[in-house]
């Protein structure tokens, strides 16, 4: 009778666990809204034109290259350089391709014939050749390079316009927003050359999976940069995350670091843009119509009608329900001129002593803030470390674990017949560590740690 009632509990055990795995499965691949994101077509059939660069840099990246978008009648009137537009860099992510750049280029075609191109943007699109940046990080400070270069190639293209562009926008998904924020760590590279900067689904915080040393660095090098020199970036960048669809990047990756917010940077998710309103997969935010669409109407409203290219002024613009209107985000407020109106409010009037005064206790607030800032500078580098301690630790024990659990389900009927005979605290434990084992548990704790110590400190 004991056996019996033994054997009732066990299987009952045993089917909360299946009950439970299985509701765990479901809840990962369908536990999620339906795509809501409408298709966007082409009308034409479109053109990747390549563009032809210097031989020296051809040479240095065989492997990239950069190309120009069009359609039909513009991309063969585009065809004889140089261009009119508004240039345009798009940079594809981990395993990306320079053809999904195709998307947002058409809704900007389109919305350039409703007002008879009277202002028009030119995309461009690099080709990483779909590097698996994600996996390995030791490209990405390549591609950051090659992205330089193509710049300056790109407002090559514009010589000799009466209003030739001196930046461009850049929209970078997924790795690609990471290495255009890499731009500015660069030795050589000019602020005044990057306009706008959008990213969508761009882990910012911390890779997904830092499996190397190299992608961990690059992102201390670049997010201490942004920290450190926040007052001093004066570059409009919107970061737009896919929201809870989006299972390979989530949400909290796509933030902007807190310390790292200068005076225009602004964190949103797809689901609260504006006529977007929906969610979307790492894949769908490079062609959800809706987003693309509100994407396009910020471009054409940033559009300074005298120079007729992008504005340098530091603003956001959200499209509204029935017209547009442009908005000072409060985070874009120049604090150079809070500064200098008080600096000013402080010496008028006053006397030599008290200037004195109030140049020490300048110094001693930029004395602190500067303390503050290397200190906001060493928790981010903390919490990178932290997470890609974590990271690689869970990564190493599910590799070491996979032939052991392999082994451990073909034999796992020997042991439900085993287990059925002890108790239900001893079957759990005949279950987990028995005999039909191919490891111990020593084994999971003790190799992952030992390989994870062997690749961040050796």
């Amino acid at each position: 009778m004991f056996l019996h009632s033994v054997n009732l509990w066990n299987l009952a055990f045993y089917v909360f666990m299946v009950f439970m795995a299985t509701l765990g499965l479901w809840d990962v691949f369908f536990g999620f809204e339906e795509n809501k994101c409408s298709m966007s077509y082409m009308f034409e059939y479109p053109e990747y034109q390549k563009i032809e660069l210097p031989k020296k840099l051809a040479k240095r990246y065989p492997a990239y290259e950069l190309y120009l978008y069009g359609e039909g009648s513009y991309a063969e009137e585009h065809k004889i350089l140089p261009l009119t537009g508004i240039p345009v860099l798009f940079l594809p992510g981990n395993a990306g391709s320079y053809k999904q750049v195709r998307s947002i280029g058409s809704i900007a075609l389109r919305k350039a014939e409703d007002i008879d191109f009277k202002y028009h943007f030119d995309f461009f699109s690099v080709n990483f050749n779909e590097e698996l940046v994600a996996l390995y990080g030791g490209s990405l400070q390549k591609q950051t390079k090659f992205v330089h270069e193509c710049i300056k190639t790109i407002l090559k293209l514009y010589k000799g316009q009466e209003f030739a562009p001196k930046s461009v926008a850049i929209i970078g998904h997924s790795m690609g927003g990471l290495v255009a924020r890499a731009l500015l760590t660069l030795k050589n590279f000019k602020q005044d050359l990057i306009n706008l900067l959008i990213t969508q689904a761009t882990p910012h915080v911390a890779p997904v999976m830092p499996l190397d040393r190299f992608i961990t660095d690059f992102y201390m090098t670049v997010n201490n940069y942004w920290i450190l020199n926040a007052r001093h970036i004066n570059l409009t960048t919107l970061s737009v995350a896919g929201g809870f669809r989006d299972y390979q990047v989530r949400s909290g990756l796509t933030f902007l670091p807190k310390l790292s917010h200068h005076t225009s940077a602004l964190s949103v998710v797809s689901s609260a843009v504006p006529k977007t309103w929906v969610s979307t997969d790492h894949l769908s935010i490079v062609w959800c119509k809706q987003l693309q669409l509100t994407t396009i109407r910020a471009f054409f409203d940033l559009i300074d009608a005298d120079t007729k290219q992008e504005s340098d002024k530091i603003y956001f613009t959200f499209p509204l329900a029935n017209h547009r209107k442009i908005y000072t985000h409060v985070y874009c407020q120049s604090t150079m001129l809070v500064t200098v109106k008080t600096s000013f409010s402080q010496i008028l009037g006053q006397n030599p002593k008290h200037s004195r005064r109030s140049e020490k206790k300048s110094n001693h607030h930029k004395d602190s803030a500067v303390h503050h800032l290397r200190l906001s500078a060493s928790d981010a580098e903390d919490s990178l470390r932290m997470h890609s301690t974590v990271i690689n630790l869970l990564t190493w024990i599910v590799l070491l674990s996979m032939p052991s659990l392999i082994y451990w389900l073909k034999n796992l009927s020997k042991l439900l017949k085993t287990a059925s005979q002890f108790p239900l605290p001893l079957a759990v434990g005949v279950i987990a560590f028995g005999s039909a084992h191919l490891y111990r548990v020593p084994c999971f704790v003790f190799i992952p740690l030992l390989l994870h110590a062997l690749c961040n400190f050796m």
